[in-house]
């Protein structure tokens, strides 16, 4: 019975890790994320009002400064502002926008001033869409997983009849024994761990896996296409090397 209970006792401390490690992923996940604003300056009848976020609505109007991060998603309709939106689209340089062009919640105001017609709220904007895919990362099963748990899931009738038969010649502890041989729980444990470690190492490194199936396609990829600036290089320039066409000349001299 000690055997038993130390079992369920490591299977359970198991399970809570797991959690622990999931909640740990996609909290680094969505991490990048995590500026929210709670009020915003909205128009009402050509006034200036705060407002708390979760009662703006789609239409209406809200004015935005330098220095301020845009909560939602809309379409400038008077003013420019200069946007680092580097977080969310990848691109290192700020981008001009003026009365027409769109932007988007979770970048910030450089310099400017715009009034937005609110075009996107809550669960609808681009970034909360980015954030449901990165949480769903966590959650992924490879198929090697799927494929024990099934296998798990088959041999738990077995297992449960011979703990059952055994019961009446060998006594409860022996049954219970058998009961817990059973490769469901190492089979879940292991593998879910084994997921979460590789997503929380890569999101160490800056890199967001938005799709667990990567994670086992990995061998087979043989081409890998970058969005150079801002991911391979910096957005600054500097001198690394000097070649001199002639002895005569030192890199110092030349620079």
């Amino acid at each position: 019975f000690f055997v038993a209970a130390l079992y369920t006792f490591i299977s359970n401390l198991g399970s809570v890790l797991v959690e622990k490690s999931k909640g740990y992923s996609e909290e680094m996940l969505t991490g990048v994320f995590n500026r929210k604003v709670t009020t915003v300056w909205a128009l009402h009848q050509n006034t200036e009002i705060e407002t708390p976020i979760e009662k703006v609505q789609i239409y209406d109007t809200i004015i935005i400064h330098t220095g301020e991060l845009i909560p939602l998603d809309g379409t400038i309709v008077k003013g420019a502002i200069t946007v680092d939106q580097h977080m969310l689209t990848g691109e290192s340089i700020p981008v001009e926008k003026t009365i027409g062009d769109e932007v988007f919640a979770s970048t910030v105001v450089i310099a400017g001033y715009a009034w937005v017609k609110v075009t996107e709220t809550g669960q609808n904007t681009v970034v909360a869409k980015i954030e449901n895919v990165l949480q769903g990362t966590s959650h992924f099963k490879t198929s090697l997983q799927l494929k024990g748990e099934q296998w798990a899931d088959s041999a738990a009738t077995p297992i449960l009849g011979l703990g059952i038969l055994l019961w009446p010649f060998r006594g409860a502890g022996v049954a219970t024994a058998v009961f817990n041989c059973s490769p469901g729980n190492g089979i879940r444990l292991s593998a879910s761990a084994q997921t979460l470690a590789h997503i929380i190492l890569a999101s160490q490194e800056s890199v967001l896996i938005k799709d667990g199936r990567v994670l086992e396609q990995l061998m087979e990829i043989d081409t890998i296409v970058f969005d150079k600036t801002g991911t391979l290089t910096e957005d600054r320039h500097e001198v690394t090397r000097v070649i001199s066409a002639q002895d005569a000349y030192t890199a110092s001299e030349i620079l």
